[in-house]
C-alpha cells in the first residue's frame, strides 16, 4: 500500500500549491479592491474600513452567490490538482518535440538566452493559448451538449471574485486538456523550426502570467465593474465580461475572451457596454429565481446530466440563445435591471 502514501504526498504537494496560489490571488484581487475604493472616496472623511469591506464583500451580493464559494473550494482542491497546467504544458511541449523530430528528422536545439526569443516564445503561447480558449468556450455556447455543463457557469445570478470557480469539473478538466495540449503543441513547433530551446526563464513568466490571468478572471466575475477603458479592446475586466453573463437577447454568445478580447474583435463577438448600461444576470426569464436550475451544489453537478438526456430524448432543442428556450420578448429586456 506504499503508491497510497506516495499519491497522498503528491496530491497534497498539488493541494498546497493550490491553495497557496489562491491565497496570493485572493490578496491581490483585495489589493486592487482596496485602490479602487480608495480613488473613489478620495477624501479621508468618506473613507472607513466598514465601507471597505462592504464594497469588497456586499452581502446581497454575496448572499444571492453563495453556492459560488463551495464549488469554487470543491473545483481547487477536488480536481484541479488534475489539471494542473504548467506541468502539463510543458509534458506537451516535450511530446510534440518528440512527435516532430521522429516524423520531420531531428534538430539538435541550442539553447539562447535572448530576451528577444524569451518573447517570441510567450507571444506564440499566449496567442496559441488565447485563440484555442476562445474557440472552446464559443463551440460551448453553441453545441447543445458542450451548452448543457457550461450552463452551470451562466445560471449565477450576481458576479463574485469566487464565480469562475462555478464550473462542472468535466468543463474544467476538459478545457484545461484542450487548451494545454494545442498551445503546448504550438511552442514545440516553435522551437522545432527555429532551433531554439526553451528559454530558461520561460517557466518563471509564465507562472506570473498564471497569476495575472487569475487576478483578470476575479476582477471579470465580479460585482463592481472594473474597466480600462480604450484596453478593454485588449483585456476584458468586468465591464466587458458581466455583459457575457447578461441574459438579454442583445448580449448572448458575446466577449468570450478571458485574457483577452482580441479573439472578439477578429470574429465579430466583441460588445462594449454602454456607460451605465442596465441588464440582468442569468440564463433567461424561464430560469431565474425560484426556476433557475442550479439552487444548491449538487445541482451543478447533476442537472448537466439530466439536461443532456433530455437533448437525447428530444425534449429540448437549441435556440437561437443556445439556452433550450424561447428569447427575451422586447417588453421582458426593457424591464431589466443591473445587478452589479
Amino acid at each position: 500500500m506504499g503508491w497510497v502514501g506516495a499519491y497522498a504526498h503528491k496530491y497534497w504537494g498539488f493541494v498546497r500549491g493550490e491553495l497557496g496560489f489562491a491565497l496570493i490571488g485572493l490578496a491581490i484581487t483585495f489589493a486592487i479592491y482596496a485602490a479602487l475604493y480608495l480613488f473613489m472616496h478620495k477624501t479621508s472623511e468618506r473613507r472607513s474600513l466598514r465601507g471597505l469591506m462592504y464594497y469588497v464583500f456586499p452581502v446581497e451580493v454575496f448572499r444571492q452567490s453563495r453556492i459560488d464559494f463551495f464549488a469554487y473550494i470543491i473545483g481547487k482542491f477536488a480536481w484541479g490538482p488534475l489539471v494542473a497546467k504548467i506541468l502539463g504544458f510543458f509534458a506537451i511541449e516535450v511530446w510534440a518535440l518528440h512527435f516532430l523530430n521522429a516524423r520531420f528528422g531531428e534538430h539538435v536545439l541550442r539553447t539562447s538566452n535572448s530576451l528577444l526569443v524569451l518573447l517570441m516564445q510567450f507571444v506564440v503561447f499566449y496567442l496559441s493559448s488565447n485563440f484555442v480558449f476562445y474557440w472552446a468556450h464559443r463551440w460551448m455556447h453553441q453545441n447543445a451538449f458542450l451548452w448543457s455543463l457550461h450552463r452551470t457557469h451562466h445560471s449565477t445570478e450576481a458576479l463574485t471574485f469566487m464565480t469562475g470557480g462555478r464550473v462542472h469539473p468535466f468543463e474544467s478538466v476538459g478545457v484545461a486538456v484542450w487548451t494545454i495540449f494545442w498551445s503546448g503543441s504550438a511552442a514545440a513547433a516553435l522551437n522545432y523550426y527555429t532551433g531554439l530551446a526553451t528559454h530558461p526563464l520561460f517557466f518563471a513568466v509564465i507562472s506570473v502570467w498564471m497569476y495575472f490571468t487569475d487576478t483578470v478572471d476575479r476582477l471579470q466575475h465580479s460585482h463592481i465593474p472594473t474597466s480600462l477603458g480604450p484596453l478593454n479592446y485588449l483585456i476584458p475586466l468586468g465591464a466587458m465580461h458581466q455583459i457575457h453573463h447578461s441574459a438579454e437577447l442583445k448580449h448572448r454568445d458575446r466577449n468570450f475572451g478571458n485574457a483577452t478580447s482580441l479573439f472578439d474583435w477578429m470574429f465579430g463577438t466583441m460588445y462594449v457596454p454602454a456607460p451605465e448600461e442596465a441588464f440582468r444576470l442569468g440564463l433567461s426569464e424561464q430560469e431565474i429565481g425560484a426556476q433557475n436550475p442550479h439552487q444548491r451544489v449538487m445541482d451543478i453537478y447533476t442537472e448537466p446530466f439530466v439536461y443532456a438526456w433530455r437533448i437525447i430524448r428530444g425534449r429540448k432543442t437549441v435556440q437561437a440563445d443556445h439556452s433550450g428556450v424561447p428569447p427575451l420578448s422586447a417588453a421582458q429586456t426593457s424591464g431589466a435591471s443591473a445587478r452589479s
